[in-house]
């Protein structure tokens, strides 16, 4: 059965995305015996948490999805983040990846995240229409012909990715230019940056320069994968303030802290009430600089408070303006908030700052 992924020339996918749209599509008209078809209807809209969005066709069905693409699932947690994230859309949301194991698929349908495969695996589901397939195993010429992903996406990658997100000139830099404070060695560099080439996001000239082809497609990354294998390591501490708007009065001229995620947007743009306060500390000489500032905010340690402090992971040239961390990190952790006021501020943030500092090279 024949199905295409209909391209509109205005929007940027890739061929591995191409690919693997065209081989769900494929195996589920071969597991359900009916015409199926994919067509992509438009890419992400900036401080959203999905990729684009598609038309799906079985038959005379047809749904509009919000459509997460992933060419790897780690483990479970990355599952319970998407249906995290479907509860926040009004248009239904769909998981699209290689293959997808029996007790993902259960877990899936607990809770309620529709998906398709390569293998003829599905869950979909609306009032007029329901397919539930599980345990389809992926047949190995399809598997051969799925991109390689035996990159890792760990700390590593995250934190050198980040500099070259939030400062896209120093990526053409030799290694050993690049910050300390971000914590990776030059072979691990290379290393992410070979990945980064096999997958198409990079390219390197005759000279040995590396230019960053699509950077909007590495930020989505970076911001998925943020909060399990990065951001999880960092937090240092949870605590409770003793007002809601303590954060206007704290003063933190002289310290190592910056303001990140609601706080920062509402310094930036405006029109947002913090709800939560993030914090980020960059390491000092001066082990009672955390501690001042605790103590003068009076702040209390409490696991479900409000307020949260982590380490930073950056030089603090990358710092954003008004005491806050870079724009790139702002965006990140409002959209992994799965908050809607905060999609809102994320929308803006990235319009405002993100998307210029990007595209600016």
């Amino acid at each position: 059965m024949m199905n295409v992924v209909n391209m509109n020339t205005q929007i940027s996918i890739s061929p591995s995305e191409v690919h693997l749209l065209n081989l769900a599509a494929d195996a589920l008209a071969q597991s359900m015996h009916r015409p199926v078809s994919v067509s992509t209807l438009s890419h992400m809209d900036p401080g959203q948490n999905y990729d684009r969005r598609i038309e799906l066709k079985v038959g005379n069905w047809r749904m509009d999805y919000l459509a997460e693409i992933r060419q790897k699932i780690d483990h479970a947690a990355q599952i319970a983040r998407f249906a995290q994230v479907a509860d926040t859309h009004e248009t239904p949301f769909l998981l699209v990846i290689p293959i997808m194991r029996p007790h993902w698929a259960r877990q899936c349908q607990e809770l309620g995240l529709q998906f398709i495969d390569a293998a003829g695996n599905a869950y979909l589901h609306d009032e007029a229409f329901f397919v539930q397939i599980a345990g389809r195993s992926l047949p190995e010429t399809i598997a051969a012909s799925l991109p390689k992903t035996s990159h890792s996406v760990g700390s590593a990658f995250l934190r050198y990715t980040f500099q070259t997100l939030c400062a896209p000139a120093t990526f053409s830099m030799p290694y050993r230019r690049i910050p300390a404070e971000v914590g990776v060695s030059i072979g691990m560099m290379s290393r992410v940056v070979d990945g980064l080439v096999e997958r198409g996001l990079v390219a390197i000239d005759r000279d040995e320069r590396r230019q960053l082809l699509e950077p909007d497609r590495l930020l989505t990354e970076w911001v998925s994968n943020y909060p399990m294998k990065l951001r999880s390591k960092l937090i240092r501490y949870r605590m409770r303030a003793p007002s809601a708007d303590w954060w206007k009065y704290a003063d933190l001229e002289g310290s190592r802290l910056r303001w990140g995620a609601e706080v920062a947007a509402d310094r930036l743009i405006g029109h947002l009430r913090p709800a939560k306060a993030t914090l980020y500390h960059h390491a000092s000489d001066d082990p009672h600089d955390l501690r001042q500032f605790i103590i003068k905010c009076r702040l209390q340690a409490d696991a479900q408070g409000d307020v949260e402090i982590l380490d930073a992971f950056w030089s603090p040239d990358l710092d954003g303006p008004q005491e806050t961390v870079p724009p790139v990190l702002i965006y990140a952790d409002l959209v992994n908030s799965n908050d809607p006021r905060n999609l809102e501020a994320a929308q803006r943030i990235y319009a405002d700052y993100v998307k210029p500092m990007l595209h600016s090279h």
